[in-house]
């Protein structure tokens, strides 16, 4: 491996950590604003935003998959 492939490299892996952080990010703010739903479907007694914040859940849930997915491989 030459100088320039580990730029590339690192790079590479600086990208992906990027990424992974900004999936992290994104995957916060929506479990946040699915406290604040839940918590305002309780204090209304909104059956309606109860089932709309479960089902958000999907989302999070896919969130989770897919960055375990990624980060599994530097994990070990």
């Amino acid at each position: 491996m030459t100088q320039s492939d580990g730029i590339k490299d690192y790079r590479t892996l600086t990208e992906y950590l990027n990424l992974l952080s900004n999936q992290v990010a994104q995957m916060g703010g929506l479990a946040e604003q699915q406290l604040a739903d839940a918590i305002e479907a309780i204090d209304r007694r909104d059956v309606e935003l109860a089932e709309a914040t479960i089902r958000k859940d999907r989302q999070i849930d896919h969130l989770e998959r897919l960055i375990e997915t990624c980060a599994h491989p530097y994990a070990e």
